[in-house]
């Protein structure tokens, strides 16, 4: 199937009647800026904002909110005598279902435009041609993993057929396309096309059901000390800050706007600045929390100030080549914002974290000899003790001294007896939260605060959970 191949989703901006551009070349500098940023190829434009309602994990299909029609196609530049920008009508762009061969699409991929001498190579796919799910570009079509596929199944086409030129042409065909990718001049570049559909036309359909998209490829395996890559979203669009205001600021709403975005990465001169970010609400770029994809979220929570808003929580994550997607290496910036420190994953690591610190605690007070606790003037085996108990045990005063620091001597200047009590409260709320999360309920969130998880995450490693 084509969704194996495809964009698997789509990043939109807004179309020049709906951008308020002063004019029509500062409109078309802001999407260059906007696709140079990414090195995208092209873009869809939407009369209205579409915004994506499930996280792009680079593996499940998009799903979109009902919302802005794409009216037309920025592509850049393709043939040396066109302008750096081109702006295609929708109703121009070819289009197929998410389920149709590959083969279906590269022959669409590599024809002109009806009446026309321009190939655009742009296939818009799934969904229909107004609300499309997904894109097939040159750049998909040259993926090593669809290039392979190519090859093969031209290839084996041939032997079984008997088809000796078509075996042949396989091997030309896989090196034409590219070719083809170098090329500016419009004739040169017919030509190629049209030995290419020429070959692959011969290539029956076969439509493979499975999907073919890599899964679990960022999953570190463990909920005791969760990495950044296991919760992140893969892809943060960007603009580049090397340009004129008016072009930065345009291009800024239309690709914010179109997406619901209101964090955007920052790039200089077609280079990630990780540690910087452009807030919707704010005209220049302010900083950011910088991370690897390898770096565990308790580390990536002590970098952020406790202070900040939720809303206010952004951390850039750099690609990392060692990430291997079903479009290839790991190329843009990852994001990581409150929502994916509160989803279901991450919230059952905190509910994993908090149940370790309670069984290391029942240790550590065994170990001083208490096997014991006084609950309500009876004497419980500590090891049937809640947290609860547990924590009223150790904060409530002894003739002893101080029986917190006496028990726990590594909590001393780091864990304060409010910490603890505190402690209980919050555990029980991501106890809760994180199971019915795994159902699809929503709960309230004002206790997954950055302050609760460093908390947590702070007595997690006075107790060397992490050890």
């Amino acid at each position: 199937m084509i969704q194996n191949y495809d964009t698997n989703g789509l990043v939109f901006a807004l179309n020049y009647d709906r951008s308020k551009a002063s004019d029509e070349e500062i409109y078309g500098k802001s999407v260059l800026n906007i696709l140079r940023a990414q090195n995208f190829r092209c873009i869809p434009l939407v009369d209205n904002p579409r915004i994506r309602e499930n996280t792009n994990n680079l593996r499940d299909r998009a799903v979109y909110r009902d919302g802005g029609k794409v009216t037309h196609i920025a592509r850049r530049r393709i043939y040396n005598d066109e302008n750096e920008i081109v702006i295609i009508p929708a109703e121009k762009i070819a289009h197929i279902p998410e389920d149709a061969d590959l083969f279906e699409a590269l022959i669409l991929l590599f024809s002109p435009r009806k009446d026309e001498d321009i190939c655009d190579f742009i296939v818009s796919v799934g969904g229909t041609k107004e609300h499309p799910i997904a894109l097939f570009t040159l750049r998909e079509a040259l993926q090593e993993s669809t290039l392979n596929v190519i090859f093969t199944r031209m290839a084996k086409q041939g032997i079984v057929t008997g088809d000796k030129e078509l075996t042949r042409h396989s091997y030309l065909v896989y090196n034409q396309l590219v070719e083809l990718s170098k090329k500016e001049d419009r004739k040169q570049v017919n030509s190629i096309l049209e030995k290419i559909r020429l070959e692959i036309a011969k290539v029956d359909h076969d439509i493979d059901e499975s999907n073919t998209r890599i899964s679990d490829q960022f999953d570190s395996g463990t909920f005791a000390d969760l990495q950044v890559k296991d919760i992140m979203q893969m892809v943060a669009c960007g603009i580049d800050i090397k340009d004129e205001k008016n072009v930065i600021d345009l291009a800024k709403r239309i690709l914010c706007n179109a997406n619901d975005f209101s964090r955007l990465a920052v790039y200089s001169g077609n280079k990630l600045d990780s540690s910087k970010m452009f807030s919707f609400a704010k005209q220049n770029p302010t900083e950011s929390v910088s991370a690897e994809t390898t770096l565990t979220v308790r580390e990536l929570i002590k970098k952020f100030n406790p202070k900040l808003k939720s809303n206010d929580v952004y951390a850039i994550i750099k690609p990392d080549k060692n990430i291997i997607t079903s479009e290839g290496e790991m190329k843009y910036p990852g994001i990581l914002t409150m929502q994916e420190l509160r989803s279901p994953r991450a919230l059952l690591s905190y509910a994993a974290t908090c149940a370790m610190i309670e069984y290391q605690m029942i240790r550590v007070i065994k170990a001083h000899g208490i096997n014991f606790i006084p609950i309500r003037d009876k004497q419980k085996n500590v090891k049937d003790a809640t947290l609860g108990q547990i924590i009223t045990f150790v904060t409530s005063s002894s003739s002893m001294g101080d029986r917190i620091y006496d028990i726990f001597p590594m909590f001393s200047g780091k864990v304060s007896q409010s910490d603890l009590e505190r402690l209980g409260t919050v555990r029980n709320e991501i106890i809760h939260d994180s199971l019915i999360t795994c159902f699809g309920r929503k709960y309230a969130p004002n206790k997954v605060n950055l302050d609760n998880l460093k908390l947590i995450y702070n007595i997690g490693e006075c107790l060397k959970l992490y050890n």
